[in-house]
């Protein structure tokens, strides 16, 4: 008999073994990884962004595209202003004649205007969902062919207290009103609102660099100086400042589960000529849990003009986010994940201890 027994206990260690790795791999847990359970949190990050442990945005809105075509999607909420004072005549939709008067494209949404010894500001807000914590601003911007200066701005979670078009209640900085923050150049709008919000600028005038307002409104909404908080000449500025006329990809992207900003600015152009910004909106107290739920939270883009500089839009997409979910994932023999990781596991640790018995046997004999 143990002439016969030989042979299969030479043979049983490394079938164990066999069945151990095959047992991993149908588990999907790598055999250098015994013990630690796997998890799925997240395929990809925002767009534009690296991957972070979010999940792919759910919802892509393109809201415009005058590359090639003239879509302007309804429903947005259009405010100008000039020096702190309400004006109506834009941001507008200019074609043919009226746009090559400023711009060298045939239609552009002009944002801001270049007015001779003035500063004015148009803003966007948009909304492809509500009740989400993160997204990004993508968009496709120019400036006039007269110069290039102040620049576009990015708002996150605006609940505005009046949502009708050119109607809004606001703050405006503007150099005219002696009220421009720490690095911010020309005129900004600040909608009241019901929650907390932000705005990332960029800033040519300024040298390429960032600037990020986080706006914490009084209990009725409305919004001073005293409601903003602000740091300025933030990120990395370009090597050298784009041309007039030239298009520059704005995007910025908000992660809620961290609470950090990204924002590039790249020229289309001449793509070498670029800005960068990652910053944590700690740093100015913000974060997601800021948000009022179950408002109706808005995202926004705008721009600044002044004497030569206007600013027009050519393409804009906004993209909600929404946080993963605890991990679904099943284990063995169909068990929750961990669960059945954890059998897995222990189950491993058995097989190798009775290998180990059998060899240890087999040497003895």
């Amino acid at each position: 008999m143990k002439g016969q027994l030989r042979p299969t206990l030479k043979r049983a260690p490394l079938a164990l073994v066999c069945t151990l790795v095959v047992l991993l791999m149908i588990s999907g847990l790598s055999p250098l990884a015994v013990g630690f359970a796997s998890r799925t949190t997240g395929n990809s990050g925002p767009v534009s962004g690296p991957s972070n442990g979010w999940s792919a945005f759910k919802s892509q809105a393109v809201l415009v595209n005058l590359l090639g075509e003239t879509f302007v999607s309804p429903g947005m909420v259009y405010q100008g202003d000039i020096n702190g004072q309400r004006n109506s005549s834009f941001p507008t939709l200019l074609e043919g004649a009226q746009a090559k008067s400023f711009w060298n494209e045939g239609t552009v949404l002009e944002l801001a205007r270049p007015l001779p010894a003035l500063h004015d500001c148009g803003l966007l807000l948009f909304s492809p969902a509500q009740g989400e914590f993160s997204g990004a601003v993508n968009s496709v911007v120019t400036s006039n062919t007269g110069g290039i200066s102040d620049g576009p701005l990015a708002y996150f979670f605006v609940s505005p207290t009046v949502t009708s078009s050119q109607a809004l209640s606001y703050f405006a900085s503007s150099p005219e009103l002696g009220n421009v923050f720490l690095g911010a150049q020309g005129d900004v709008i600040f909608p009241f609102s019901y929650s907390p919000y932000f705005v990332v600028s960029w800033e040519p005038a300024g040298g390429g660099a960032f600037d990020v307002f986080a706006v914490y409104p009084a209990a009725n909404g409305s919004v001073t100086a005293s409601n903003i908080r602000v740091l300025g000449e933030l990120g990395t500025p370009p090597s050298t400042l784009p041309l007039a006329d030239d298009f520059l990809a704005f995007n910025a992207t908000y992660n809620g589960s961290t609470d950090m900003v990204q924002a590039t600015i790249v020229d289309e152009n001449h793509p070498r000529i670029s800005a960068q910004l990652a910053f944590n909106m700690s740093e100015v107290g913000f974060s997601a849990a800021n948000v009022s739920s179950g408002t109706t939270v808005l995202t926004g883009l705008g721009a600044r003009g002044n004497s030569p500089t206007g600013w027009g839009l050519l393409y804009l997409s906004s993209s909600i986010g929404s946080k993963p979910s605890p991990s679904s994932s099943t284990g063995l023999f169909g068990l929750p994940g961990d669960t059945g990781d954890y059998l897995l596991a222990g189950a491993a640790v058995i097989v190798l201890a009775v290998a180990a018995v059998v060899l240890l046997r087999r040497r003895r004999r």
